[in-house]
Formats: structure tokens, sequence, C-alpha cells
């Protein structure tokens, strides 16, 4: 196979399954010049010290002739800095050149499409960009790209050129009758009441990016981006571990495509494509400031001053209920491949297990740890997305127990473990609630797994995050649970295995399930990954492990302030 002689830079951090994919791709075509810049793990996030090195890990392996250099960072700059850092240490090597983060999944044919537009519109001032991404997945025109205003920084390419008029600081902005002609240049108030926000934020440092520094200047200046007709990116980084496209279901994934060559040249003129460009306006928010505001106003005095059930139904009328639809998903990422799971895949969890991207944060550190053969207990186990990754992981020779009391979720689990044969052998499932105690309790339950809301059933004695408003607003109910600490599972379950490692995610009930452990976690000394609902558990959890010689490490902050941990055994 030929070698590409346009070179690559490959910009990669911490998401080592993401990178490989990628660099699969890369790998394929072959560049002659591949630059890698790596940022470095985040100051109080312990677990970026492995995953960045497991990424960096990925890229060693080139064996194909090929001039590699690599710019890694010992710290971390964060993701305007990194990644500004790494495109102007590529340009000032290269005149021009392929730019894909780790997280931007490439068609073959993208890499083609780049190098024949780098060198079509090499000296044409007004082209500075050519993208890989199209938002309408295909661009009904006769020929093989058109010109837009914009264009996605999901796998592009360009020039020295034209990147040397780069400005990280975003000075253009500052000044407002560049803000004029900006908002002239894009020539819809919705689309810049998005946009606005977007560039204020970025301008005073809110907004920790790179792109619409660029974008300004190109609108400011009338530049033009080359986008394919037809997709040829697909964007694996939606989901929590990202950094700015957190949604799941989102109008921007579209799948990727093959662009047919030789390509079919668009004869011009260099004007940007109206249709297309005003495509983009719908697929987005488009509220201003001012609509927000005003609309989380309106949410609060509703929800302060009409009653729930009113409120509910209110909701219910003007906005409709979505309609979730459960099918066969099978999955394709490693340790997973082939494994098949019965969900709605447009759901936002769904989505998230689907593409390989929930909990990663979990499954990363068992990775790096030596756990086959292992025993795990999944407890809170919910449909069993942890349960089969952990089968996976200990091997033939390893054994999984799971606990989840909701019995919907419990017949979802069985369910999908009834196709996986191969997984079911290696995976025992419990209908019982893990506690301090055995006795039968009340338990708080939604059957509703779809929207998600089964995930926050709870022993109604646990110390819950939400009020118990929230919990009768969402239609949650009472009902009742057998309950068992870990300490007897051999004598209420017959359970002679001990565990190496316990999941613990139970809604509040975390210092329960320990206080019913204790003599496991005093003589097996078990590693925990458990889930923290709240700043009284956290203490009480905290206390008791550090009582036990535990040492604990923050795996996960959450916006609400829900908190993951591993609490590993001092030795």
């Amino acid at each position: 196979m030929n070698h590409l002689p346009t070179p690559i830079l490959f910009l990669i951090f911490n998401r080592p399954d993401q990178t490989k994919k990628v660099f699969d791709e890369i790998r394929k075509i072959r560049p002659s010049k591949l630059f890698i810049a790596a940022d470095g793990p985040r100051t109080g996030r312990p677990e970026d010290i492995e995953k960045c090195r497991l990424a960096r890990e990925v890229v060693n392996n080139i064996d194909w002739l090929c001039e590699v250099k690599t710019l890694f960072q010992e710290k971390n700059l964060g993701c305007k800095i990194g990644a500004t850092t790494g495109i102007n240490w590529f340009f000032d090597n290269v005149d021009e050149g392929i730019i894909l983060e780790d997280d931007c999944l490439p068609d073959q044919s993208f890499f083609l499409f780049c190098k024949e537009m780098l060198n079509k519109y090499r000296n044409e001032e007004k082209i500075v960009m050519i993208s890989g991404y199209n938002i309408e997945g295909t661009s009904n025109i006769p020929y093989s790209y058109i010109f837009s205003k914009y264009g996605g920084l999901w796998g592009w390419a360009s020039w020295r050129r034209a990147w040397k008029q780069y400005d990280v600081s975003m000075q253009v902005w500052a000044n407002l009758e560049n803000r004029i002609k900006i908002k002239k240049a894009i020539g819809d108030r919705y689309q810049w009441n998005y946009k606005q926000r977007l560039y204020d934020e970025t301008f005073h440092g809110k907004k920790d990016t790179w792109d619409y520094q660029w974008e300004t200047y190109r609108l400011l200046h009338g530049q033009l981006s080359v986008l394919p007709t037809k997709n040829l990116i697909e964007n694996l980084g939606f989901g929590a571990d990202a950094t700015h496209t957190i949604a799941i279901t989102s109008s921007l994934l579209i799948p990727s495509q093959t662009i047919i060559f030789p390509l079919i040249h668009n004869p011009g003129p260099l004007i940007p494509n109206e249709i297309y460009d005003k495509k983009l306006r719908p697929k987005i928010p488009a509220r201003s400031k001012n609509m927000n505001t005003l609309k989380k106003h309106a949410k609060f005095i509703s929800k302060e001053f009409i009653p729930p059930y009113f409120y509910r139904a209110i909701k219910s009328l003007l906005l409709g209920r979505r309609k979730f639809t459960p099918i066969w998903n099978t999955l394709s990422y490693p340790p997973l491949k082939g494994v098949q799971i019965f969900f709605d895949p447009t759901g936002q969890w769904q989505r998230k297990m689907l593409i390989g991207t929930y909990d990663t944060f979990i499954f990363d550190t068992l990775k790096s740890m030596r756990i086959s053969g292992k025993i795990i207990y999944d407890i809170g186990a919910h449909i069993g997305f942890h349960s089969l990754y952990f089968a996976k992981l200990v091997g033939e020779n390893g054994k999984v127990y799971s606990f989840e009391p909701n019995p919907t979720n419990f017949e979802r689990f069985n369910f999908i473990l009834n196709k996986n044969e191969n997984i079911k052998k290696m995976t025992k499932v419990f209908n019982i609630a893990v506690s301090d105690k055995t006795e039968t309790v009340e338990f708080i339950v939604n059957n509703d797994i779809e929207s998600g809301r089964s995930c926050g059933n709870f022993i109604e004695k646990s110390d819950t995050f939400w009020s118990d408003n929230v919990y009768k607003e969402k239609n949650f109910i009472k009902t009742k649970v057998k309950t068992v600490n870990i300490d007897s599972l051999k004598e209420e379950l017959n359970i002679n295995d001990s565990p190496d490692i316990i999941k613990i995610d139970v809604e509040g009930a975390e210092y329960l399930v320990l206080l019913g452990a204790k003599k496991t976690l005093e003589t097996k000394k078990p590693i925990l990954f458990m889930e923290i609902h709240s700043i009284l558990n956290m203490f009480n959890v905290t206390e008791l492990l550090h009582s036990l010689h535990y040492d604990i490490r923050l795996l996960k902050k959450e916006s609400t302030g829900i908190c993951f941990i591993l609490a590993i055994p001092i030795k």
C-alpha cells in the first residue's frame, strides 16, 4: 500500500479505547509523517495518569515506515491551550496537513479527500479549512463538496498560511465594530443569539475551548471552509466523559460514509452554500440569554405554585412524553464485542453503553489491574451492563455475583443474560437488596427502565440525593424488599466465594452496605468502587474505611455533587 504523503497531527489525551479506534484508521492509510500531541493528566484526577499512559501506549505501535514526532505534556494544559499548543507545533513543522482528535473516527476516504482539497486550494486565500464533517449526512447537490462560512473541526485539514492568523486570546471579539460585522456575516438572528453567547464565554475564559477563536476570525474576514457532501467523520466523544459534548442523544451524531472518487469538483463561485448553513440552525438550541433566564424563572415559579400532579399533567400536555422502543443491540468494542444487550439505543445512558463511553473510569481502572480469575460483587446491578463487563474482564476462571432488588431490572438483566450464554455461566444474579441487616424493609421503586428512573430505586432508610417530593413527582412508589448483608451471604444465599472487588451503587445506602460487610472488609480486604450520594454518606464511608485501613481516591465528581470513589486496602 502506498503511503499518504500528507502529514497528520493526532491529538490525544486520556481515552485509550477511542484513541485505538482512530489510530487503527490512521495505520490503514500509513502516513509518511505523523505528529502526535498528548495533553498531560489533570490535577486531582489520579485516574488520568494511567489513562494517559495507556493512550500513549496505543500510538507507540507504528508498524510502517514513517517519520514520527511527539509532543507529550507532563502536566495538563486543558482543552484550549493543549490543542492550540499542539496545532501551533504542527504548523511550525509543516506547510499543510490533517488534524484528528482522539474522538473523531474517520472513514478512509476522508484522508484522500483532504489530500486532494489541500492541493486544489493551496493558493486560494479565501479557503482556509477543509472539514470532514457534514451535519446533513449527505448534501443533495451534484458535486463532491460545498463551501461554508462555518465548517466543523471534527476531522479537518488546513495550511500554515491560514493557521498563522489564529489568535487564542480572540482579540477580534473585543472590538464592537468587529462584533457587528460578525453578526452581519452570520445573518440569522437565532444563530446569532446562540453564537454570541458561546463567543462571549470563550473570550472571557468561561469556556475552555480553542475553536471559536478561529471561527470568529473567519466570519469577520469572509473566509470559507470546504465540506464534503457526505459525512466522513463519526464522533466518538459524546458522553459523560467528554469535555464539551456531554449529551448522548444529539442531532450532531451522524454516521460516517464513503465519498466516491474521482471527485466531482464544484465549479464555484467561492461563496457559502446558504441552504446548508441555514440548516445548521434547526439542529442547534438557539435561545438568547434573556430567553434562557426567563425559562428558568418560569419553571421555578410553576413548580413552586402549581401542585405536582397538575404540573406534570401540564408539562406532559405541552411537551408530550418520550416514547422508547427497546431493541437488541450488538456491542462492537472490546471486551464486549459481540455481546447483545436489550434497550432503546437513542436513550441517554443507553447510547453511552452502545458506543463504549459508559463509566469508562471504572473499567479503565480495572483494566490496569490483573483481575482475570477474580471474584466481583456487583451491588446495585441495574440491567447488568457492569456485570457483563466484569464477567468479560475476569474470564472463565472468575465469577460475578450481581444483586438487583428492582424486579423489572432483574427481569431485564436475566433476559439479556439468556442471550449471552458465554457470559451467563460466569454470572449469578439475585433479586435482593444489600444493606446492613437481613430483613424486609420499605423500598422506593420505579419500573421505568428506558427513561433511567429505575436506576434510582432505594431503601427508604438510605440517605438519598433527592428529596421525597422529587421522588413523588417522578412517580416512585413504595413496596417491600428483602435485604441481606455481605457478611452473611454464605448462610443466606449459599455464596461461598469471598469478593476480590466490590462495586456499590445503591442510591444512598452505601454506608449501610459497608456496615454489613465489616467482617469481609477486615479479613478479605476487597477493592471497592463506590458511588457516594450525599455529604453525610461521604463522611460516614470515609471514616469507616479509614478505620479499616483503606486508602480512598476520588475517581469522578459529577456536577450534582455525587462522587465515585476507589478504595484500596493499605498493605
